[in-house]
């Protein structure tokens, strides 16, 4: 059990103007529910799908970005389920799509579920790190961790005189 990370979760949701919280994924998995077997069953799985989250100060909005997209949410709703120590949101996307979303600082997991026409859908995105604006520059992760990837430029090298680049 993680009891850090929820006890920062919980007081920034308790007071909303304390800080702004930002969080990197690491894995995206996407798993249809089977009526059948009463299971999620994994239908894609992508590690190089690296994406940010980045929560307003008072909780009622994200930006999630995608190496392909980025997407602003309105949450319409916030829940804490203390018994299963996670945080629920009805959220909004920027085109009208609605979704249920569940922030699991546990399972180090953000899923967000959505019912299409009766076939039942998740998106399950592996936390690598939560982190809040707050945090002294020396504890925020690498650069490859806290920003989004579209940000992300291409390194700089310095030659040493008299090598050559091919």
């Amino acid at each position: 059990m993680r009891p850090l990370p929820l006890l920062l979760l919980f007081m920034l949701l308790q007071f909303p103007l304390w800080s702004q919280m930002m969080i990197s994924t690491s894995l995206r998995e996407d798993l249809r529910y089977s009526e059948e077997t009463g299971e999620w069953k994994l239908m894609s799985s992508d590690e190089e799908e690296l994406t940010f989250f980045e929560f307003n100060a008072e909780m009622s909005m994200f930006k999630h970005t995608t190496p392909s997209i980025s997407s602003a949410y309105l949450i319409k709703e916030a829940r804490q389920d203390e018994e299963n120590e996670i945080f629920e949101f009805s959220v909004v996307s920027d085109v009208g799509n609605h979704y249920e979303m569940v922030l699991d600082p546990n399972a180090d997991e953000v899923r967000f579920y959505k019912d299409y026409e009766g076939i039942k859908i998740m998106v399950r995105h592996k936390i690598k790190r939560i982190w809040f604006e707050n945090e002294e520059a020396e504890e925020a992760p690498a650069i490859e961790e806290n920003v989004s990837p579209k940000r992300n430029k291409a390194p700089t090298y310095i030659e040493e005189e008299g090598t050559k680049r091919s």
